[in-house]
């Protein structure tokens, strides 16, 4: 009897705290998931492979009772899917959020659903759609006062007429961004929006506005980090200078733009300027310059390994060795140019008929696929017929041509000698700055399974072993150096390159601070135990100091290469192992899953965010 009192007089209580518990549990269900959507949709564009995994781990494990979370998870899906070329994917992905809309109540989570389908339907290839939807986002937007989001989507919609070749209507919505822009919108908008703004006023052939809006890009863009898109800006200014007729102007501009493309790796930016500079060299009346930075794109074009780059360059070699009377060699890079040609429209043709069969339904399927099929062959037999023509220009030259394979092999085989060249360090036989390049671009450190160190290596005083010695002594001494951080590297799992001078920059397994210390303090050593000698027997002492950071996670701002982050923070470290000595070393290392920030990492060593390690 009062055990059954007890339990009636309890039995709310018990139900309110089951009930507390379920709601906290539910909470942090929900921050673990947004915590997985955010990290899908930064991985996105990098590893798609990766986001597509776990893209659908989180549809599987979101249901169909969240619609918020179940379009990001979607449009996570949709956009790698795209990136892959599973283009058929990413419409489908597409559809399904377009389906969710109306479960949606909130207008900002409306909001970015609709952007998110549009910027799938342009990447698609479907730009109308994409319009229509930015324009039902901008209703919204305006009809629910989210006003921070209108220039976003005046520039979207924007890009997405001028991609149409609607350069009116692209115009208008670029000003009206600028004019938000002008009220209190984010300035950080008013350089992409005056850039393509710039070039929606090209193609529309008002060349005029266009250099004029490009111009007021010169000085922000004079900032450190953004020499990528000084040299395109550059190299822009250069071409519409050369279309107004102003040659002088144009040389100028494509001159800064090729200086600025020698420290920098782009070859796909490159080609275009070295074109440029090669048919403004042409209408100057200098054809001997004119072939040489033609050949100088070619070879560009064959390192990017981009259609467009290679095409240009390939047409312009041959338009400047028929005006030479070279027609043998032209012959050679016309069939190339015939080749090229060829593959990319069977590739465009099988693109178009995988995405068509994606969309089509089954009532529509048949009657579609047949004209596309009937157009796909209507464009064989002109190729067969341009072939057939072809074939009959190049029959006269077939002698000539079997000549000229064992040139092309020897070519062949010399460029492959240049490109190791080019990125090898004559003097050490290291990697050279762009080899270095090369293995960030190539992710060598994640083999092993870390996170992957970035550490800087700078000797001590190397400066007076030049001036007191000669610089050949420095050299011996880079050499031994050298040797030495290649040694201990290799033992390490790691890489090592000369980023410049007497630096250099190595690339280790570390996942732990204490593994990073231990590296550092025996690269110190090893350097110290070099007795590299003078001419006349002087022993010269060596030390160095060595600054660290791990590859991630450091926080990243547009634009820069993933590395260059850390890059910052060992160059930071590095200079506090000279402030504190020399002969030593110091690194960063979070101390929590909070990213470095190379622009406050002062800042975070002080909250202890970070935590400063060295050994003086």
């Amino acid at each position: 009897m009062k055990t059954s009192r007890w339990r009636n007089a309890h039995q709310p209580l018990l139900a309110l705290l089951l009930a507390l518990l379920s709601l906290q549990v539910c909470a942090q269900t929900g921050d673990d998931l947004d915590d997985l959507l955010e990290r899908c949709q930064r991985i996105e564009h990098g590893t798609p492979e990766q986001a597509r995994t776990l893209a659908a781990e989180l549809l599987e494990r979101i249901g169909q009772n969240d619609p918020v979370r179940r379009a990001r998870a979607l449009g996570c899906d949709g956009w790698a899917a795209a990136a892959l070329g599973d283009m058929g994917r990413a419409e489908q992905t597409s559809t399904e959020i377009i389906a969710l809309l109306p479960q949606l109540v909130g207008p900002a989570d409306r909001l970015a659903a609709l952007r998110r389908v549009s910027a799938l339907r342009q990447r698609t290839g479907d730009i109308n759609a994409s319009i229509e939807l930015l324009d039902q986002a901008l209703v919204l937007a305006e009809a629910s006062g989210l006003v921070d989001e209108l220039a976003t989507l005046y520039t979207s919609l924007g890009v997405a007429h001028s991609e149409a070749m609607n350069h009116s209507a692209a115009i208008g919505h670029y000003e009206k961004a600028l004019a938000l822009v002008e009220q209190g919108a984010p300035p950080s908008l008013r350089m992409p929006i005056l850039y393509n703004l710039g070039l929606t006023l090209r193609g529309a052939g008002e060349h005029e506005r266009a250099y004029e809006v490009f111009l007021e890009l010169v000085e922000p863009l004079q900032q450190p980090g953004l020499e990528i898109r000084r040299a395109s800006l550059y190299s822009v200014l250069g071409s519409i200078a050369r279309e107004r007729g102003n040659i002088e102007q144009a040389r100028d501009w494509l001159q800064q733009s090729e200086a600025l493309h020698r420290e920098l790796d782009n070859p796909a930016e490159h080609t275009a300027l070295l074109i440029d500079r090669s048919r403004l060299e042409l209408e100057h009346g200098d054809p001997d310059l004119a072939a040489r930075l033609a050949e100088a794109a070619l070879a560009e074009a064959r390192r990017a390994d981009y259609y467009h780059s290679l095409r240009g360059a390939l047409e312009l070699n041959v338009d400047l060795l028929q005006r030479a009377g070279r027609d043998a060699d032209a012959l050679v890079l016309l069939r190339e140019y015939v080749d090229l040609t060829e593959r990319h429209m069977r590739d465009q043709n099988a693109s178009e008929l995988a995405r068509v069969e994606a969309r089509l339904g089954r009532e529509t399927q048949a009657r579609e696929l047949a004209e596309a099929r009937a157009e796909s062959q209507s464009r064989s037999l002109a190729l067969q017929q341009q072939q057939a023509w072809q074939r009959w220009a190049l029959f006269g030259g077939i002698l000539l041509l079997l000549v000229l394979l064992g040139a092309f092999a020897w070519q062949r085989a010399s460029y492959r000698a240049l490109h190791h060249v080019s990125r090898t360090d004559l003097l050490t036989g290291l990697h050279n700055r762009r080899g270095i390049r090369s293995l960030f671009e190539n992710r060598v450190w994640s083999t092993s399974g870390s996170a992957g160190l970035l550490m800087l290596v700078d000797l001590d005083h190397f400066k007076r072993v030049n001036d007191h010695y000669g610089h050949d002594c420095g050299d011996t001494v880079l050499r031994e150096v050298a040797q030495t951080l290649q040694q201990q590297s290799s033992s390490m799992g790691g890489h090592v390159g000369r980023w410049g001078g007497e630096e250099f920059l190595l690339l280790l397994p570390a996942d732990h601070p204490d593994t990073a210390a231990a590296m550092a303090e025996a690269l110190c050593a090893a350097i110290r135990m070099l007795l590299p000698r003078s001419r006349h027997g002087q022993t010269i002492p060596t030390t160095a100091s060595i600054g660290f950071a791990p590859l991630s996670p450091i926080q990243r701002v547009s634009g820069q290469e993933p590395w260059e982050p850390a890059f910052l923070v060992a160059d930071h470290m590095l200079y506090r192992a000279k402030r504190s000595g020399r002969n030593g070393w110091a690194g960063a290392w979070p101390t929590g899953k909070a990213p470095i920030d190379p622009h406050r990492l002062d800042e975070q060593i002080e909250a202890g965010q970070v935590r400063a390690l060295g050994s003086n």
